[in-house]
């Protein structure tokens, strides 16, 4: 766009594109510098997985960081390679940008296994306690170790439970048996209380025929005296089935 004052303006077409010149040299900068990245990637990694846990956390604090920036580089290569105008030179960018994506993920990947075992060996560290080793000195031996013990431990706890509850189901049968025992001691009990209340019955049957039987062959005299041991044998068997029930 250019114009002088009192003029109208006057709009020019660029011959090229703006920057296609210099988008080749641009690519190869983008190239050089997410290669660069990845390799400072790999080597914080490297030291990550070799360190301590102190070593192994700032590690992989700055390998993060690292690998944010790559990150966006290889957006920037992605963007710049589609706008470069020779097609051999394009199919170049592309491979080498393929390349390079592929072992940036591959360091992404390797960064969420450090930081899973980072995050294991924190919880063995807060699982230990007040034992002689801290956080930083705790090597991945001593965190084996320490997993085996742990469940070593849990095994011990589980057979106690279930030895416990053996022990609660054996004490409830027991329980049970003698109650059934019980049970069936009441029962034999009222059976015999019923045995004797027939008996009683009985008993009192043949009185009243035999009391029918003095009515009509000796008169009211005898008939009185059959009627007062009537009464006698009532009671005597009313007080044995109370002296029964209260036992």
């Amino acid at each position: 766009l250019t114009f002088n004052i009192g003029e109208r303006p006057t709009f020019r077409r660029f011959s090229t594109p703006l920057n296609q010149k210099n988008l080749t040299p641009f690519s190869r900068h983008r190239d050089d510098t997410l290669n660069d990245e990845i390799q400072s990637i790999r080597s914080l990694l490297d030291r990550a997985s070799s360190g301590g846990d102190r070593d192994r956390a700032s590690a992989l604090d700055r390998a993060e960081k690292k690998l944010r920036a790559a990150q966006g580089t290889r957006k920037s290569y992605k963007m710049e390679t589609r706008l470069v105008p020779d097609p051999r030179q394009k199919q170049m960018f592309e491979n080498k940008l393929k390349r390079l994506s592929e072992q940036l993920s591959q360091c992404a990947n390797d960064m969420k296994a450090l930081r899973g075992n980072q995050q294991r060996g924190e919880l063995f560290v807060g699982a230990r306690g007040d034992q002689t080793n801290v956080r930083g000195e705790m090597s991945g031996d001593e965190a084996g170790n320490m997993m085996i013990n742990e469940m070593n431990d849990i095994q011990d706890k589980t057979k106690s439970s279930i030895m416990n509850t053996k022990n609660m189901v054996s004490a409830s049968k027991q329980v049970g048996e003698a109650t059934m025992e019980e049970l069936l001691r009441q029962r034999e009990q009222i059976r015999n209380i019923d045995d004797e209340v027939m008996r009683v019955d009985d008993n009192l049957n043949r009185a009243d025929k035999l009391i029918q039987k003095l009515w009509q062959a000796d008169g009211h005299g005898q008939v009185h005296t059959v009627l007062r041991v009537r009464q006698h044998a009532a009671a005597r068997g009313r007080h044995h089935l109370h002296r029964d029930d209260e036992e």
